[in-house]
């Protein structure tokens, strides 16, 4: 059984959205939409965190030698412009299906 790896997994990756979000949030401030929002949703996997950390107590968190597939990938950096801010939200969309699928 691999509760333990997929919970830590989820907790890692929860982790890993809600700093992303974060960092959206931070790096395109000029768009107020953009900011406000990405920093309602950090909040709000930050409290999916909080949810997930008794179950991680209960079950623990088993770190395995994953396939880099199944490693949640913060965002590199951010980008520029309109398009790179497009970009950013595209990984944030694809790093927020993944944390939904696990």
């Amino acid at each position: 059984m691999h509760l333990a790896t997929y919970v830590g997994l989820q907790h890692a990756a929860s982790r890993t959205l809600a700093d992303s979000f974060r960092q959206v949030a931070r790096e395109h401030r000029a768009e107020p939409d953009v900011h406000a929002v990405c920093t309602v949703l950090a909040e709000a996997s930050d409290g999916h965190v909080g949810k997930l950390a008794p179950v991680a107590d209960r079950y623990g968190e088993q770190r395995e030698d994953e396939p880099e597939r199944l490693h949640a990938e913060g965002l590199a950096g951010t980008r520029s412009g309109g398009v790179g801010l497009l970009r950013d939200l595209q990984d944030l969309y694809v790093l927020a299906s993944f944390v939904d699928i696990t």
